[in-house]
């Protein structure tokens, strides 16, 4: 069986398994790190990112405060309202506006850190369901199967 490269894998864990770009990136950084893999995250960060340009720029509209922390609070209740559900944005893309409010109102390194860290439960949700695919969720006998991952792997 051809081993498929990095970018059809990318493309496998995107579609068929559901993960958002932050989720990739965390398997991919845990259990499959090598240099390609760094290039092909970085290139399909900006791919997506300009895809959803708009809904960054949309969700950074609506949220945007003087006060980082408030900016935060209004970010994670607006893509986040049940903590029980799945949340309507991926950290990826609340992490961009998150980004594009603290260039916006010229915040110092400070509150742009505040504002990171507001965003701490979204990214560790993303995470923690990320390594639960991965070693509950049969993600990684997936990849194998469909040549993803090489069964010596295992």
């Amino acid at each position: 069986m051809k081993r498929l490269d990095e970018w059809d894998c990318y493309e496998r864990l995107r579609g068929p398994c559901g993960l958002s770009h932050y989720m990739v990136e965390v398997v991919v950084k845990e259990y499959m790190r090598t240099p390609r893999w760094e290039r092909v995250l970085w290139k399909t960060k900006r791919l997506f990112l300009d895809e959803m340009a708009e809904e960054v720029e949309a969700l950074a509209a609506m949220c945007v405060r003087d006060d980082p922390k408030a900016a935060a609070r209004a970010l994670l209740s607006l893509v986040w309202r049940d903590r029980k559900e799945d949340p309507a944005a991926c950290y990826t893309v609340v992490r961009a506006a998150a980004s594009l409010i603290s260039r916006s109102m010229e915040w110092n390194n400070l509150d742009r850190a505040v504002l990171s860290k507001g965003l701490n439960p979204l990214r560790r949700w993303e995470r923690a369901k990320a390594l639960d695919r991965w070693k509950n969720g049969g993600l990684r006998t997936y990849l194998t199967l469909n040549g993803c991952l090489s069964p010596r792997r295992l």
